[in-house]
């Protein structure tokens, strides 16, 4: 009897350290990675610091950095104005933003007095063009005068930039009303991206009972009166919660491997590329809806909407079908909206890739995806302008 306990032990015992010594053998096969499971590796130079550890480095130089917090990040909680709830539809105004890095150098910028990337006296000259949208308006990941914002700008002066991080429809309409309305530019292009305004970001934005409202004719939050009050609560919690974060102490590569770091991450891209979309339906019903009433908006102080497709890099590259694009813009001609699709520009340049950061963030793309580069910013503007200069001809 006891001889076969022991040999049972014996037998748990081999099998757990079998195990064990398996894992970390993977474990080790993944720091060496030779096939590229966990992705192409940083280019030598690229800066892979998180966003705080940059936020907290300009910090100890005295700068009174914050990094961009995409709206959605305030639909459970948002915060209060005078005893109103408020989502913001910008970031930290007149502040150090610290914006994004996909081609090896974070960038940064100085948000205007809401929030925007815009230089701050764009708010005192009347605008003729605005353009709304998520982070490609926003300017990820190039500096401000190489953002297909900043071209247009140079182009047309009096062009004011309200796009942000994860902006979907809903957000946008907001920021029509709350910031563009007031200003009633002739032109407003609504910059519509393939990659995630239906799939992920109007799902999220339906959440909201306070974004919702934005589909009333009339509605808004006063986000420019409350703008000064608004900006410091964000900073309260902002402060508050950098504080709350631990700093990570660096590591060597033997506690990276007793961690099984490389193995975590691994199983961490599968997830990210194969977890389901947030969609659920057909977004297209909500979209003419918003589309429909920002359209009334606009062509109720005697201005034109513009929609404007932006492909992703997986279309542009035939990885994904075109059909939603072929139903996005039939439903925006169906409004009749002026259209200026950009697909066609992207899939038939010499060189698609050129116009991403895909040699320098390749390890970026399968978890996280790039945005264009100084090149595809420069097409970009390039037909916007063309647009405006046709209507300045009739």
């Amino acid at each position: 009897m006891n001889s076969s306990i022991s040999d049972l032990w014996k037998k748990i015992l081999i099998v757990g350290t079998s195990a064990i010594v398996t894992v970390y053998a993977c474990e080790a096969f993944l720091v060496w990675d030779p096939l590229e499971l966990l992705g192409p590796q940083p280019r030598k130079g690229f800066d892979q610091r998180e966003y705080l550890d940059v936020v907290r480095d300009f910090r100890a130089k005295g700068v009174s950095a914050y990094h961009v917090v995409a709206v959605f990040n305030y639909i459970v909680s948002p915060p209060e104005v005078q005893g109103t709830p408020a989502v913001p539809l910008a970031g930290v105004p007149l502040a150090l933003t610290v914006m994004c890095n996909e081609a090896g150098t974070y960038v940064t910028y100085q948000s205007d007095r809401f929030g925007f990337n815009n230089p701050d006296r764009q708010w005192d000259i009347p605008p003729q063009v605005a353009l709304v949208g998520d982070s490609f308006v926003e300017g990820w990941c190039v500096p401000r005068e190489e953002s297909f914002a900043g071209r247009i700008r140079h182009a047309v002066p009096a062009t004011l930039s309200v796009g942000y991080t994860g902006h979907g429809p809903l957000a946008e309409l907001g920021t029509i009303r709350e910031y563009v309305e007031p200003r009633r530019p002739a032109h407003v292009f609504w910059f519509f991206f393939e990659g995630n305004d239906l799939r992920d970001d109007l799902p999220r934005e339906m959440k909201s009972d306070i974004l919702r409202r934005y589909l009333e004719p009339g509605f808004s939050q006063q986000l420019e009166e409350h703008a000064a009050v608004l900006g410091e609560e964000m900073r309260r919690r902002y402060d508050s919660k950098l504080a709350l974060e631990p700093v990570a102490a660096p590591s060597s590569w033997v506690m990276g491997i007793v961690k099984l770091r490389s193995g975590r991450s691994f199983i961490n891209s599968v997830r990210v590329r194969h977890e389901s979309p947030v969609e659920s339906g057909d977004q297209l019903p909500l979209l003419r809806g918003i589309l429909g009433e920002a359209k009334r908006t606009v062509e109720e102080w005697g201005g034109s909407l513009h929609f404007v497709y932006l492909p992703d890099l997986p279309l542009v590259m035939g990885e994904t079908t075109p059909a939603n694009h072929d139903r996005v813009l039939a439903l925006a001609a169906e409004l009749g909206l002026d259209v200026l699709d950009l697909y066609p520009d992207f899939e038939k340049h010499p060189s698609p890739l050129s116009l991403f950061p895909y040699e320098e963030g390749r390890h970026l793309v399968r978890t996280h995806g790039v945005h264009y580069n100084a090149e595809g910013h420069r097409l970009v503007a390039r037909r916007v302008i063309e647009t405006l200069r046709k209507y300045e001809q009739e």
